[in-house]
Order: C-alpha cells, then structure tokens, then sequence
C-alpha cells in the first residue's frame, strides 16, 4: 500500500494571525466611535448594535457597544455645532471600520485549497521534502494536503489508475522521478486529467518522468512533455544555481534577481513548447549557456506551474523557493 497521509496543518497557516489582526484593528476603530457618539450626545437612548441612522448613512454593522448619552433636549446648541464639525470625521471612521470587517470577512470565508501531492521513487529524500513542501507552503497558503508518498512506479501507477483519483483536489502537485515508465496509455490518462482543467505544478525530476521510454507518434511531441510544456532529457554536474528572470509575472514576483541557490542540479531544457511561458533561467557556470529553470504552461483547460530546481533540500527549505511556490499554486489556480 502507498503512504497516503492527510497532512494538514491548519495551525501554521497565516489566516489565523490575520483574522485575528483585522478583528483588533476593528474594535479599536469602533471603541473611537462609541466615544464620540458619546461625546456628541447624538440620541436619547442607550445606543446597542442594530440600526443606527444619522441623515443617510447607515451604521447597522457597527458594533456600537453600551453608551448612554442625555436626551436631545438637554444639548446644548454649542453640541450641534460639535455635531456638525465632526460628523465627517465620525462618517470616515465608521467607513474604515466597514472596510476592515469587510476585510476580516473576506479573510474567514476563504476558500481552502485542497491539494494533491503526488511524491516518491528514488535519486532524492523525497520523505523530506514533502514535509518541507506541505508545511512551507501551508505556512503562505490556506491549503490542505493529501499526500500519495509511492516507493515505487508500480505504486505511483496502480493509484493513479484508480477512477477518479484527482476528483476533489483544486491542485495537484508533483515531485516525483519515474523515468523507467513505458505505459502511454496509463501517461495519457494522467495527463488528461490536467488538459480537462485540473492545474498542477510539476518539479525537479518530474522533467524526467513519465517520457524517457515513450516514443512521439508521426512527429508529434510526447503526452508528457506537452503537459510540461518543456523537454529536458539530462543534468548537468551538482553546484549552485544564479537564477536569472527573463520577465516580469505574477509566478516571480518575490523572486530577487540574480537569486542563488544554495545548492542545485541544473537540468539541460532541450525544447521549451510554444504554449510555455519562460519566466527564468539558470547558470550554474558550468553551462554554455543558461538553461530554463522556471516556467509556466498552458496545457488544454488546465494551467501547470514549473521548475526544474529543487534537488537538494537546502534548496526547498529557502524563503525564495517556497515563496516562489505559492506563488505558482496561486497563479495556476487562477482562471485564464
């Protein structure tokens, strides 16, 4: 059986700290406006939540808390004038905190992500590196997991042949290494799911998976590296990678330019697909030239994030590469 693992950590994502933020910041602004619908005296009875209206504007959802002010009758005409001075500064204060509960809501009602990752063979510590992965990005993202750790192809195979294996995740990650695959029809099947719609982002040796032993039929390009959107078929020597970006995109934005990772494999890309996008390019100075390194692809409905980078787990565990990540989960997400 394969190590299927629900491993999720909803304690490390960052929703918590951020709700918890926007609820501060919003009592602090209704505590301002509690006091100054005190001072200003503006009705003749105990003001609680529920409708609330001065002119046309509306303060139902503010919290107004329990302020009992004198009756109107008993203001004297000076108060009026105070009325009138702050009643601006009252409205925007209430705006502000409409604004920030909007924002809290937002943060409680979004949506978790359920993703799929698809992990295992040999060549890395892919038992590390799922860990690093998972709890890395759960750290940036509302994001639930479901792992399918294989120690071999003919796991990997049998539980991606199962009927509707990727039903229900949002996402599938993969981070494997099966190059000895020979079966184009079970590859067809998997890629499939992706070219219906499901996105996915693809890592390091998943270049080198699921093609090697493939032959292209009349001249077209293999179902694999389709999905990919690039071919690569070898490495080169293990050093440290000068990550160079070739465009601005939403996948890199956190990226510093001329980024170097700590330690790195610098896959050969020998063809980049016309449906990809090169957003990098690596140099290990070792290269005669730079090599593809991070990219993203669109494959029929489905859009697929990719880097070569990542062999070692120095390399994973940086900010620059988890946050680069997160970023390709969001944008291969995001409809086209």
């Amino acid at each position: 059986m394969s190590d299927l693992e629900n491993s999720v950590d909803s304690s490390s994502g960052g929703t918590p700290a951020v709700a918890e933020k926007a609820t501060g910041a919003r009592t602090a602004v209704s505590s301002r406006v509690r006091t100054l619908f005190c001072m200003l005296g503006v009705s003749g009875r105990t003001i609680r939540d529920g409708p609330f209206t001065i002119s046309s504007f509306n303060f139902s959802s503010l919290p107004l808390g329990h302020c009992k002010v004198r009756p109107i009758a008993s203001i004297p005409m000076k108060r009026f004038k105070n009325l009138r001075t702050l009643l601006p500064l009252v409205i925007a204060i209430a705006v502000a905190g409409f604004a920030i509960s909007s924002g809290e809501n937002k943060t409680d009602e979004k949506k978790t992500i359920k993703a799929l990752m698809v992990t295992g063979e040999g060549y890395h510590d892919y038992k590390t590196q799922k860990k690093i992965i998972s709890e890395g990005l759960s750290r940036r993202l509302n994001i639930e997991w479901t792992i399918i750790h294989d120690k071999s192809a003919k796991e990997c195979k049998a539980n991606l042949s199962k009927k509707d294996w990727a039903k229900g995740y949002d996402i599938v990650v993969y981070n494997l290494c099966h190059a000895k695959e020979a079966d184009e029809a079970f590859i067809d099947s998997v890629a499939a799911v992706h070219e219906k719609g499901i996105p996915a982002v693809v890592l390091h040796c998943t270049m080198h998976s699921f093609h090697w032993k493939v032959k292209a039929k009349d001249g077209d390009e293999k179902t694999w590296v389709k999905f990919l959107g690039v071919r690569s078929r070898n490495h080169g020597p293990k050093a440290p990678i000068t990550v160079a970006k070739t465009i601005e995109h939403p996948v890199t934005k956190d990226l510093p330019d001329g980024w170097k990772t700590p330690n790195g494999e610098l896959y050969n890309v020998n063809e980049v697909l016309d449906t990809a996008t090169v957003l990098a390019k690596g140099d290990n100075g070792k290269v005669k030239e730079a090599q593809v390194c991070i990219w993203v692809n669109e494959y029929g409905k489905g859009r697929v994030f990719g880097t070569t980078l990542g062999h070692h787990n120095s390399t994973m565990e940086t900010k620059e590469y988890l946050d680069l990540l997160a970023n390709g989960i969001t944008w291969a997400l995001n409809s086209k």
